[in-house]
């Protein structure tokens, strides 16, 4: 799989775009609520799922323009802590929470989980 992160300009289309096409049936998935860039929290949210048995994901996506991807990640844990992503699942009834914070740098990816 291959992203580039949203930073204002066409990598986010590059981002959803790849997400799409990427990751088999998570748009279509007829038992999961899937958000891309909506508003959760106190801002919005790149990625935000509640399956069908009550488990939230939050992802937050970030592009490490100086190579830190470890650094990135950190920053999208905390983002999503600091805007209450998770919020909106919570009161929509999630049960379990998984955050991811996904950071790239040109063909590198790195994932954290909390």
């Amino acid at each position: 799989m291959f992203f580039f992160c949203y930073l204002g300009n066409k990598r986010g289309i590059s981002v959803r775009l790849n997400i799409e096409m990427n990751i088999p049936g998570w748009r279509s998935h007829p038992n999961w609520l899937v958000r891309s860039n909506a508003e959760t929290g106190e801002s919005y949210s790149d990625i935000s799922i509640q399956t069908r048995e009550q488990i939230g994901i939050v992802i937050e996506l970030k592009y490490a323009d100086d190579g830190n991807l470890e650094a990135a990640c950190k920053k999208a844990l905390e983002q999503i802590e600091e805007k209450k992503y998770a919020e909106g699942l919570k009161c929509r009834g999630a049960k379990k929470l998984i955050k991811y914070g996904i950071a790239f740098c040109e063909k590198e990816c790195m994932v954290m989980m909390a």
